[in-house]
């Protein structure tokens, strides 16, 4: 039943801009270069997951994932 399966392995670029500018949106803190690399190494996986998803949400998801923290302001 290959028919019936669905292997998505979306391709989408994200730039450090596009995830600092979520991170400010949302009230995170500045990510860390190591926490931006997480967030661009596991994007498509996230995508992947969530296929009627919007990137920003699935950015800010991968910022909590990466343990950012918030500013609370």
């Amino acid at each position: 039943m290959l028919a019936n399966r669905f292997i998505m392995k979306n391709n989408i670029d994200i730039t450090i801009d596009e995830i600092k500018e979520v991170a400010k949106e949302c009230k995170f803190e500045e990510p860390t270069q190591e926490q931006v690399k997480y967030i661009i190494e596991n994007y498509n996986d996230k995508a992947d997951e969530d296929p009627t998803g919007y990137w920003r949400l699935w950015v800010e998801q991968l910022l909590y994932d990466a343990n950012v923290s918030k500013t609370y302001k």
